[in-house]
């Protein structure tokens, strides 16, 4: 019984994040043309998929923002 909630949890993660993938596919090529509207989006949407892959990996919000932390000190931001 545990292995099918797992499974059902797993399996609607990845969805969710198939879903938030494709939506920001599509705005990154709009991204690039500069629109600022689709730039904002863009970013709430990968905040969810960044949200989505921490629960799976067990990850806090705390830890997740150390990880945002280090990226973009090495993106130079």
């Amino acid at each position: 019984m545990m292995f099918l909630f797992f499974l059902s949890t797993t399996l609607n993660f990845i969805f969710k994040l198939a879903k938030l993938s494709k939506n920001a596919h599509g705005l990154a090529k709009q991204y690039k043309q500069k629109d600022l509207e689709a730039q904002e989006e863009l970013k709430e949407v990968e905040g969810k998929i960044d949200k989505i892959v921490a629960e799976l990996y067990g990850i806090t919000d705390e830890e997740l923002e150390e990880v945002r932390k280090t990226l973009r000190g090495l993106k130079g931001e």
